[in-house]
């Protein structure tokens, strides 16, 4: 800043002279600045050059590489570099320690963490110079997959070095990798030590992991490599060898023999060395195998007519589909070149691999495919990975910050293409079979529907995740319904919005400024908002940005001469524009898109012969609810819809309420057989207010019983995750000597189940607290009668009850921890209960210990029923299915659940109203041998002596069906044969049609 002075008097023609230098000095100043800000603005932007000269050699008996490896490195920042980091990323598959092998971890996958050390592997032999000097090499404190070269000589802006090292590589198998072998059919990705990014941001040097995935710099290949001579390979790049590419061809022309034999031939003694060549890529993969049959066709690129070779290598397994792969590739590579600007390499490969990546997996110019369900599922994994050549191939965007920007765009146009070809499928088709997709009402849901209902999923139940959150934070679920689904399906939503037209546009002009570069967000955001001129925060700050929801309601609707009046009311935080559409019986006669706005607003709609208005009738758009999308043109009660009946279930329906319907039957030693009707609204995901009603005839009792079952499901913002209130009402038959006498249990209750800080994190809290009243019938003896008299609901009673529950629900040695309070007439109780599990056989098997802990906090002669019990047989609250809840003798006396001291055997220890502790011991067997040993301990105030049982278990179904086989028990019950000490957990709570629809459904 320049100080000036001032005088009182006038300034002198000295001073304004010099007042003028000062100004002329001053703009100078600022212009020079600007400038220089401005250049320096321009040069913002750059990104590395690195080009790779590798040798590699396959030994396919240790199954193990030896490579050296040469990298160019020129520095194109403005800065001067100290050091270089490294990625080593087959040391991902070294140890259950590393970042991959956690990440699996907390998604449930547990193959890699109890692989075995043979199956695993590493990178070493490395040997790190710079320009032919002997350099320092410093692994990663944390992650021994990330390393960095400490430079000798800094390596200034403009400046390039050459970076040398040999390595060795023991191949992990491929089945707890993407990287590895299965037999001898090799899989080698993400292999070679590779730079870091640097760029504006910095180093990148982040350790492997497959959610969340890579972010490489661009540059060229020459790539040898040595195997046995009878080996197929396809790779990144193009074959520079003739004598390869005849035998290729030749290859191609055999006659193709369908076969089930999948058997590897000997290798050939004598080895080949085949040379690859690739530039303008970020990455280079090869795959491997003497199986291989081989397929090539060309293609011409519909605007520039080059033409473009494609392998696809495939061994017997699904060579049916493998036949129609060339078409496939075919239609991906034309209608993206079409959409987005041409395909720019001269070779496409796509090869046949059973990975641990799942269906497929991308690399530049070669794709892997493993096993698909159906041949449309083939097809659409074909478009899928050949399309990320261009998002992530071509676009190199940060995968690890931004996987929106690589899988949301190339599911977007996955889904396009698919529509397009199939403009009538449903999005079930792949899967099931016509004539149930009419019969569950689904053919009017296309392709895009099921993007929709993975995001609603978990979007109605608030456990969706902001987008563009990094790859890391996501949980493993919101990683494909929210990186893939939602994101796709909001650029459908943007595409029908702006038009195909205008989009395709922007697209191209994204497409021609960032290929072989590595955009930002921003750098998408700039172009479409510059390119459409409207102002698009609803897209990249509330759908792309945020957890914001879009709903719109419509209210009411008026007829004028010209038009309808609808009043429409946007109810969420999203002001997006909208599509409203007139439909005449089940045709769409119009639809226009109508700008976005806050609070409520009145629209004009041409008037015309229709029989109602939607919002959103094609489902572009991620409406959090549909069910006030709709209203009739006509009619008094133009909300109300008709009324549906649907067998098991199906996806909301907008234009109708739906009932659906499942025949159940049931049966008890009272009730005799029950058959009857589930009546229930769930559907496919989660609705705010959900009902089931399952009414049943009773042939024992000759009486209607069942149940009814009302929840309410509340997801806010803040600590609580959910807060359910509900209602639950059942009546059955409890006893039927020497009169048939019945139940009814009625409770109303609200659970609150707590926010996680972290969605990552295992831990689940949640707090329960019910009122439940049950009304039993009595049937006192009448000495005037001389019989029995049924007095109905004479006994009746409540109980309260506060539970607290923590779960850790980590895929390694989960735990849970419970807490309650009871209260009820003339008494109150506290309890406490810990179950651990010790996991091993990928969690297939888990040893549980269990402690119980009971005391009465208050008792005034309530009765022995509401004690704590040693044998799991007081249902005084009728929660769980008996199947003869009061027999004293048969089979049916001897079901019971964990409930209390949980002991599987009987015990001659009464109910204890004051204090019980205990604990339990359960291991499975291992392997696939279906019993367990099991053992119990407790002690009651109620008995003077410590009670025990140890025995087997045959386990049919872990907690649902299991039967217990004491061998030594602490009580005497001589008066019981053997069989009748043997006693069975049968959990018909977890069988019956109230959980299971729910389970079904949500």
């Amino acid at each position: 800043m320049i100080h000036e002075s001032r005088s009182e008097s006038a300034p002198s023609k000295q001073t304004s002279f010099t007042k003028g230098v000062v100004f002329s000095l001053t703009f100078a100043f600022l212009l020079c600045f600007q400038l220089c800000c401005f250049s320096l603005a321009a040069k913002t932007y750059f990104q590395q050059d690195v080009t790779y000269r590798i040798h590699v050699t396959l030994n396919d008996v240790t199954h193990e590489l030896s490579a050296d490896e040469e990298i160019e490195y020129r520095n194109n920042s403005n800065q001067t570099l100290q050091e270089i980091y490294i990625h080593l990323w087959p040391n991902a598959y070294k140890d259950d320690q590393t970042a991959l092998a956690k990440q699996l971890l907390e998604n449930g996958e547990t193959t890699f963490y109890y692989s075995k050390p043979e199956s695993r592997g590493y990178i070493n032999g490395l040997n790190f110079k710079v320009d032919n000097e002997s350099v320092e090499f410093i692994y990663d404190s944390v992650h021994q997959d990330e390393g960095r070269i400490v430079l000798k000589k800094a390596l200034a802006s403009g400046e390039k070095i050459t970076i040398s090292t040999t390595f060795h590589i023991k191949l992990p198998s491929a089945s707890i990798s993407r990287l590895g072998h299965i037999g001898q059919q090799y899989m080698i990705s993400q292999w070679f030590p590779k730079p870091a990014v640097f760029d504006a941001q910095g180093w990148h040097a982040f350790p492997y992991l497959d959610q969340g995935e890579f972010y490489s710099e661009f540059g060229n290949f020459d790539v040898s490599i040595t195997l046995p001579k009878n080996y197929v390979v396809g790779a990144s790049g193009v074959l520079q060898d003739s004598s390869e590419i005849s035998w290729m061809n030749e290859k191609a022309k055999e006659e193709f023999v369908e076969s089930d034999d999948l058997s590897f031939p000997n290798s050939d003694t004598a080895l080949k060395t085949l040379h690859f060549k690739a530039e303008k890529v970020h990455d280079f993969a090869w795959f491997a195998d003497k199986r291989y049959h081989v397929l090539n066709a060309e293609i011409e690129l519909p605007e520039s007519k080059r033409k473009i070779s494609t392998w696809m290598l495939f061994t017997n397994s699904q060579s049916a589909y493998w036949k129609h792969c060339s078409d496939y590739v075919k239609e991906t590579l034309v209608n993206y070149s079409n959409w987005l600007g041409d395909y720019p390499y001269s070779q496409i490969t796509l090869v046949d691999g059973t990975i641990a990546a799942g269906g497929g997996m991308e690399y530049p110019m070669i794709a892997v495919l493993g096993e698909a369900i159906t041949l449309k599922d083939f097809e659409y994994t074909v478009v899928h990975e050949v399309g990320h050549n261009w998002f992530y191939g071509i676009l190199g965007n940060n995968e690890r910050n931004n996987p929106w920007m690589d899988e949301g765009l190339n599911t977007y146009y996955n889904l396009r293409l698919m529509e397009q070809l199939y403009p009538k499928a449903s999005f079930v088709d792949a899967y099931i079979s016509e004539s149930y997709v009419r019969f569950a009402h689904l053919a009017q849901y296309s392709s895009k529907t099921q993007y929709v209902l993975a995001y609603l999923s978990a979007a109605r139940k608030n456990v969706d995740q902001t987008i563009t959150l990094p790859a890391t934070s996501f949980t493993d679920a919101n990683y494909g319904s929210s990186v893939y689904s939602k994101s796709g399906f909001i650029f459908n939503y943007l595409a029908n919005y702006l038009g195909e037209t205008l989009f395709d546009s922007l697209m191209h002009n994204y497409y021609e400024t960032w290929k072989f570069k590595h955009p930002q967000p921003n750098d998408l955001r700039e172009i479409f908002e510059k390119g459409s001129s409207k102002n698009l925060d609803w897209f990249f700050a509330d759908l792309l940005s945020s957890k914001k929801k879009l709903d719109y309601k419509i209210s009411v609707i008026h007829k004028t001469d010209s038009n309808f009046v609808v009043k429409i009311k946007n109810k969420a935080a999203i002001s997006g524009p909208f599509a409203l559409s007139a439909i005449k019986i089940k045709e769409v006669v119009k639809t226009v898109w109508l700008d976005g706005f806050e609070g409520t607003k009145q629209v004009a709609f041409p008037i015309g012969d229709y029989s109602f208005l939607e919002i959103d009738k094609a489902w572009n758009m991620p409406e959090i609810r549909r069910s006030n999308n709709v209203i009739r043109t006509r009619g008094i009660f133009k909300k109300i819809e008709p009324l549906q009946l649907q067998f098991i279930g199906s996806i909301e329906n907008t234009e109708k309420t739906t009932i659906n319907y499942f025949p159940v039957v049931g049966y008890n030693q009272y009730n005799n057989f029950m058959a009857g009707m589930a009546l229930y609204n769930h559907a496919l995901i989660q609705k705010r207010f959900e009902y089931l009603v399952m009414p049943m005839y009773a042939v024992g009792s000759n009486d209607l019983n069942g149940s009814i079952q009302l929840t309410y499901h509340w997801n806010p913002n803040g600590i609580l995750q959910a807060i359910e209130p509900h209602v639950v009402f059942k009546k059955y038959s409890y006893r039927n000597r020497p009169v048939q006498l019945g139940f009814v249990h009625a409770a109303a209750g609200i659970d609150f189940n707590f926010r996680k800080k972290n969605v990552r994190s295992p831990l689940f809290q949640k707090i329960k607290i019910r009122n439940a009243n049950i009304w039993e019938d009595t049937a006192p003896y009448n000495y005037a009668e001389k019989q029995y008299k049924k007095d109905s609901y004479a006994n009746n009673y409540f109980i309260n009850s506060l539970f607290y529950s923590l779960k850790n629900k980590r895929t390694i040695n989960p735990f849970e921890i419970g807490i309650g309070i009871e209260q009820g007439n003339n008494y109150a109780k506290s309890t406490l209960e810990a179950l651990y599990h010790f996991s091993y056989e990928h969690r297939r098997k888990a040893a549980e210990i269990r402690v119980f802990g009971g005391k009465f906090i208050y008792e005034a002669n309530a009765s022995a029923q509401f004690g704590f019990t040693m044998n799991g047989n007081n249902d005084y609250a009728y929660d769980n299915i008996y199947l003869g809840r009061n027999d004293v003798e048969g089979i049916f006396n001897q079901q019971f659940y964990m409930k209390d001291a949980g002991f599987k055997n009987l015990t001659l220890t009464p109910n204890s109203m004051d204090w019980m502790l205990a604990a339990n011991i359960f291991i499975p067997a291992p392997g696939k041998i279906p019993f367990a040993f099991y053992s119990d301990i407790g002690k009651a105030a109620s008995s003077d002596k410590l009670d025990y049982d140890w025995g087997v278990a045959l386990v049919i179904y872990r907690n649902i069906f299991e039967i217990y086989a004491p061998i030594q028990q602490s009580s005497d019950l001589n008066q019981l044969n053997y069989f009748e000490k043997i006693r069975f957990v049968l959990h018909l709570n977890a069988l019956n049609p109230i959980e299971q629809l729910k389970n079904y459904f949500n």
